[in-house]
């Protein structure tokens, strides 16, 4: 959709951006359900399974860094994941771990 168009750009950003982002969600979670501009938007968008702006980003980050990881991405982001080399032999050391890049 076109609100989730590059919102995952926004994060760690300025709280400022996806509070603006998340008042046009609720917007449009009121205007679905025809409601007052007053009345809380949370159960309605727990009714429609959508996920607030917050935590769609990192949703989004979560599933690209899996597909990444298991090459159903593309090569492009694929080659922007780092896997962090453990240097002592731990039962660790069998988990993924990322680096930064």
């Amino acid at each position: 959709s076109r609100l989730d168009y590059c919102n995952s750009l926004l994060y760690g950003h300025l709280p400022t951006l996806l509070a603006r982002l998340q008042r046009v969600h609720n917007s449009a979670t009121r205007l679905i359900y025809n409601t007052s501009r007053f009345s809380p938007t949370t159960p309605l968008l727990y009714q429609l399974q959508w996920l607030s702006v917050k935590y769609r980003n990192i949703f989004k980050i979560l599933i690209i860094t899996y597909k990444a990881i298991n090459s159903l991405a593309p090569d492009y982001i694929k080659e922007l994941i780092h896997f962090k080399q453990s240097l002592s032999s731990l039962r660790s050391t069998d988990e993924i771990i990322l680096d930064y890049p």
